[in-house]
């Protein structure tokens, strides 16, 4: 009986603590923030354990300091911040939303931090990542153009956003199951590394808006996918792809034509564009195909001959104008490789970008 009356108050705070979070979330639209402030501050008192309620009170302490400009909210917000990542280290939804308090207050720095701590909850789930690669692009689109500190940017692309791929790939050596990035999230890291390879082209900066889809096939290749694209025929060991440093190598041993193909991207019904394909240096075969393909409407958007004696700087380019029946995104580009030879071709990178 002595035992169990303690624990019985213990267990009543608890659930007053959830009632009172509960009634908080039901009314805070129709209440004054101070009294939804309120509220919280007696949940946190009977649970001061709870992430979720230090989380909630936190987010309402920093509006009400933004709003009436009393500033020392903002510190009684970031302790409750601190103490529900300290009592929960590795409860995600503590730490990301540490991690968006720093970035409203522009410490970007401390946020970071967080976000890496985000990702040390849980290595081996695709959002961390996501969550990541969404924040860099914000920080650093707000040094190159809100304030014009493009040095800053560049050091955020260069120092966080590409090394996410580098993560992934360890996290991915790991386990059996790997993480599988999403097409937004690659997207959002392409772009980054386009703008840290050609940031001092100005031409080639002025096209990044214009840009729909971009791959940088090694990078692809290191971020969950076995075999990020695929191929015709999977079963014939005369027809293969393989990712390594240098891009996707093809090869085709066999006598008939086969063919590798990308993963969906969305292109609009009558949009010109333009695509540049870029190849290694090493490639042997010499002359291949290439086209982009529609799921809806006229399938073949466009072919394209390519001979790689022919271009420069292993550069070739090719534009046309989808029809006017096509649905967004339900589109791929292939490659075709006619076959029966010991030569192989090597693709580094493919931009498709809209013309104006």
């Amino acid at each position: 009986i002595v035992l169990s009356i303690p624990m019985l108050v213990f267990s009543v705070s608890l659930y007053s603590a959830y009632a009172i979070s509960i009634e908080n979330t039901k009314t805070i639209n129709t209440i004054p923030l101070e009294e939804s402030i309120s509220k919280m501050e007696k949940a946190v008192m009977l649970d001061p354990f709870h992430p979720n309620m230090r989380v909630d009170l936190a987010k309402l302490q920093k509006i009400q300091a933004l709003e009436t400009e009393e500033y020392a909210l903002l510190a009684k917000a970031e302790n409750n911040l601190n103490k529900a990542v300290k009592f929960t280290p590795y409860i995600p939804i503590a730490l990301q939303e540490t991690a968006s308090y720093y970035f409203s207050m522009g410490k970007f720095e401390e946020a970071f931090k967080y976000l890496d701590k985000v990702v040390e909850a849980a290595p081996l789930k695709q959002y961390p990542y996501e969550v990541k690669a969404n924040a860099y692009s914000a920080v650093a689109e707000h040094y190159i153009g809100d304030i014009g500190e493009i040095e800053k940017g560049m050091d955020i692309y260069r120092t966080y956003m590409l090394k996410i791929i580098d993560e992934v790939r360890e996290a991915n050596e790991k386990t059996k199951k790997p993480i599988h990035l999403n097409q937004n999230t690659l997207q959002t890291i392409f772009r980054a590394k386009y703008f840290v390879d050609n940031y001092k082209d100005v031409e080639k900066l002025k096209q990044l808006e214009d840009i729909v889809y971009i791959s940088y096939l090694d990078l692809e290749g290191a971020t969950g996918f076995d075999k990020p694209w695929k191929q015709s025929s999977s079963l014939d060991n005369k027809f293969r792809y393989e990712i390594n440093d240098n891009g996707m190598k093809v090869s085709n041993t066999s006598g008939s034509n086969k063919f590798v193909y990308s993963q969906f991207f969305s292109l609009q019904s009558g949009t010109d564009y333009e695509v540049e394909v870029v190849f290694a240096g090493e490639s042997t075969q010499k002359k291949l195909k290439s086209y982009v393909i529609s799921n809806s409407g006229k399938s073949v958007q466009v072919s394209s001959d390519i001979s790689l004696e022919g271009i420069k700087d292993g550069v070739h380019r090719y534009s046309f104008t989808t029809t006017e029946d096509i649905e967004p995104g339900n589109q791929y580009i292939r490659f075709d490789h006619a076959g029966g030879n010991e030569d192989y071709f090597i693709i580094d990178k493919f931009v498709i970008r809209e013309m104006d």
